[in-house]
């Protein structure tokens, strides 16, 4: 007998960054070679791979989507299970993401009339690199064209096994800037024969704070600073030189070639009055996760059904999530799982996915599909 608890530990102790997750996509694969050699697996981009798991029937077929990577972060937790890794850590879920689909695994051979289940382990979504290579380069390579997709995220603050709900955008867009700012250095003594670049910076932050709005609502928007550095700490020199990082958060999907060509006018026009190189650059963009209404009903049936608790949930989360990206062009929609109303939250460095989600997670991902395949 499998103990899942056990497998979930030891993917915590040996996390792999965005983009690094070798050893953990080795490690699942020889998983399905052991237990389950009836899974086919597709090796999709970098470390994202599917396994397929045929049914008696061709269709519906139905994915499920979880993620690979771990967090930059030292973990500091008192658990047997601490992670040897220094400096990395699973403080967002994702080893019990993966361990959920391979109790669902289990599951299926009880689950008569159902089509195929193709199971994505995805790498790279803490950086958003990972939906976007995998839409790029497409499934159709192996001939899979899932009629749904599903997957879900543990969220502390909520009680233990709590389904949460969210018709619509269950995340905002997100989009992150980094620019460099070149100016001219020159003694601190006579910083009028150089270019500093701290007048650009402070416009472009006081620009940039305008357009927080965290209140929940249409109107929400979050700014946050992320990183500024500038010059050296030579007090001889004045700077020519700065960085600046920020990421922003809104709702509506419509908005965000407008708004990034708005904020490209804005700040071009500033670096020019102050006599400042300018060279932007758009980065970790993640799509609002806009859940089909159809496939949220096929989650509030099987909740139903498991008589889990169920929560509505008016606003969306204010975290962003690449898995949006494939619902711009398949069916179904993510839930939330509750972990706790008091546990840590996500991507603090005591963090620890609660071993009781894997039941109900893969319980209800296996309820999704009989509620498809009635």
């Amino acid at each position: 007998m499998i103990d899942y608890s056990k497998f979930r530990q030891e993917l915590h102790r040996y996390p792999e960054i965005s983009e690094q997750e070798d050893n953990t996509a080795r490690t699942i694969k020889a998983f399905f070679q052991k237990y389950h050699p009836e899974g086919m697996i597709y090796d999709l981009v970098d470390n994202s791979f599917v396994v397929q798991i045929k049914g008696q029937n061709k269709q519906p077929s139905i994915m499920f989507r979880c993620e690979l990577d771990a967090l930059p972060i030292q973990e500091k937790n008192d658990i047997a299970h601490l992670s040897k890794l220094p400096g990395k850590a699973h403080l967002c879920g994702h080893d019990g993401h993966m361990t959920v689909l391979l109790k669902l695994a289990s599951l299926l051979e009880n689950i008569k009339n159902r089509g195929d289940v193709y199971l994505l382990f995805q790498h790279g979504e803490e950086n958003g690199a990972g939906a976007q290579a995998i839409m790029k380069t497409g499934f159709e390579q192996f001939q899979i064209e899932p009629d749904y997709i599903f997957a879900l995220h543990n969220v502390p603050g909520f009680k233990m096994n709590e389904v949460v709900v969210k018709d619509a955008a269950f995340t905002p867009n997100v989009v992150s800037i980094h620019l460099d700012l070149i100016g001219k250095t020159a003694h601190a003594a006579e910083p009028f024969n150089g270019v500093n670049p701290q007048p650009v910076i402070s416009e472009i932050c006081e620009y940039f704070n305008s357009f927080h709005h965290p209140e929940s609502g249409e109107a929400f928007f979050i700014s946050t600073p992320i990183h500024i550095q500038m010059g050296t700490k030579d007090y001889g020199i004045s700077a020519g030189h700065g960085e600046l990082d920020y990421t922003f958060r809104f709702y509506e999907a419509s908005e965000m070639s407008d708004f990034k060509a708005k904020v490209e006018r804005f700040i071009k026009l500033i670096a020019e009055k102050h006599q400042i190189e300018l060279q932007i650059n758009w980065l970790q963009e993640f799509t609002s996760i806009v859940n089909d209404e159809g496939a949220n009903q096929i989650i509030t049936q099987a909740t139903k059904a498991l008589k889990l608790p169920y929560h509505s949930k008016p606003y969306p989360f204010n975290w962003g999530e690449d898995f949006g990206l494939y619902l711009t062009k398949y069916k179904g929609a993510m839930f939330g799982l509750g972990a706790g109303e008091n546990t840590p939250h996500l991507h603090a460095e005591n963090y620890d996915f609660p071993d009781e989600l894997i039941e109900s997670g893969a319980a209800m991902f296996a309820q999704i599909i009989k509620e498809i395949c009635r």
